[in-house]
């Protein structure tokens, strides 16, 4: 059996093979190696990839590559709740009444409420003007600052009771100081507003950076000149 050499240019290498007389042209060639793919995840375990091309089809072999990777530990997931706990009674027996059941976060993190309101029992009573209970606590401020809202409810014991059973108002309403503001020196106190008697003088700061200081922008007192003339 006679043997031919074929001399295959892949990319910049030069491969030397051997071959049965004529049949070199039917034998395909692989071309060099990618360079590996990313990692597909961004932690913990994943894949990376490679591949390669054929010259004259058909090659012997895959043209893909796989390889294990591993990014690092993964951040942990926030928290879960648990399930709900049972429903309270009633705070009414007819007229719409308020019931209201929690859950517990496990681990940390969770992202809504821990606690849930419903109406209940919303049948009419019988026609009579009922009695409210005492006002709950105010609840928690929804904001430190900024302009928050505290809520608190009542029940009505019986009957039909006049008027809402919730209420809110506004509080902490200051304004947020920024981390990326803060007030230079006070300025000079100015003149006095007026030439005699008592009046008010003035003094300001400026508030340097990007966000937005606490406090007051200016501030002031009273002044007295000397007694006014009479006339």
């Amino acid at each position: 059996m006679r043997f031919s050499v074929e001399y295959v240019v892949v990319d910049t290498n030069i491969e030397v093979r051997a071959c049965d007389a004529g049949l070199c042209n039917g034998i395909g060639v692989w071309a060099t190696w990618t360079e590996w793919s990313t990692c597909s995840t961004s932690c913990g375990p994943g894949t990376m990839i490679r591949t390669r091309g054929c010259h004259r089809e058909p090659c012997d072999g895959s043209a893909h590559e796989r390889r294990s990777c591993n990014m690092g530990v993964c951040a942990s997931p926030p928290g879960q709740w648990a399930p709900w706990n049972e429903w309270s009674d009633c705070s009414r027996l007819c007229g719409r009444g308020i019931r209201s059941r929690s859950r517990s976060c496990i681990g940390s993190g969770c992202y809504g409420t821990g606690s849930d309101q419903s109406f209940c029992n919303e049948h009419p009573c019988e026609a009579s003007i009922g009695e409210w209970a005492m006002w709950s606590s105010w609840s928690q401020c929804s904001a430190t600052c900024g302009a928050g809202v505290k809520r608190r409810t009542r029940y009505c014991r019986s009957g039909s009771c006049p008027g809402n059973y919730k209420e809110s108002a506004i509080c902490n309403d200051r304004e947020c100081e920024s981390r990326n503001a803060a007030w230079g020196g006070w300025g000079y106190w100015s003149t006095c507003s007026e030439t005699c008697g008592e009046g008010i003088r003035k003094r300001v700061r400026k508030c340097y950076g990007s966000g937005q200081c606490g406090g007051n922008e200016y501030e002031k007192q009273s002044c007295f000149m000397r007694p006014c003339d009479r006339l």
